[in-house]
């Protein structure tokens, strides 16, 4: 089968916006997944990672052992002009609640947004957020509110894409905002 499952797709759509040597932004940072393939790939990129609970800075943190360009920082990915002013060339999100832990706590559109907004402005031209979502009952509403709102991204600046494998229920699909 030639069609990719959601992993291999998203590295390969990271292959195509991170240049080593910039900033890039795991905005959600989890169990630090992303953030180690990232460190790994482009050890000479800056890697901010964010996430409000201390069980995934914790976890990022260990799983990123010995990884210089790694920073992980305990708030909300709505913050990120707090610590990132430099421009970026991509940001990943992977929303939803951190696996293993409480499924009640999840990501919100609001703060999602605005951490949208705030990277669209420091993203490279040809850079991208890539947006990994699920049709789950735990965030059905932040899913709905989020495709409508990249319905609204300036066409003049921005290409907004989707990837979606729509005959495997369950399976997460993909939102590209792609800076021209």
């Amino acid at each position: 089968m030639k069609t990719e499952n959601n992993i291999k797709y998203v590295r390969r759509q990271i292959a195509m916006f991170a240049e080593d040597g910039t900033n890039i932004i795991d905005a959600t940072c989890g169990n630090g997944n992303d953030s180690l393939y990232l460190a790994t790939a482009y050890p000479n990129a800056k890697i901010v990672g964010f996430d409000i609970q201390e069980q995934a800075i914790a976890n990022s943190n260990k799983r990123c052992h010995g990884h210089d360009n790694v920073q992980f920082i305990l708030d909300s990915h709505a913050n990120v002009s707090k610590y990132v002013s430099d421009n970026v060339s991509m940001a990943i999100f992977n929303l939803g609640y951190l696996p293993h832990a409480d499924q009640n706590l999840t990501t919100k559109a609001d703060s999602t947004i605005a951490a949208i907004e705030q990277i669209m402005n420091l993203l490279n031209p040809g850079g991208a957020i890539i947006l990994t979502m699920y049709r789950g009952a735990t965030n059905i509403e932040e899913t709905t509110q989020l495709l409508d709102y990249v319905k609204t991204i300036n066409k003049d600046f921005f290409i907004v894409s989707m990837y979606d494998l729509i005959n495997l229920s369950g399976n997460p699909f993909n939102v590209i905002i792609e800076r021209k």
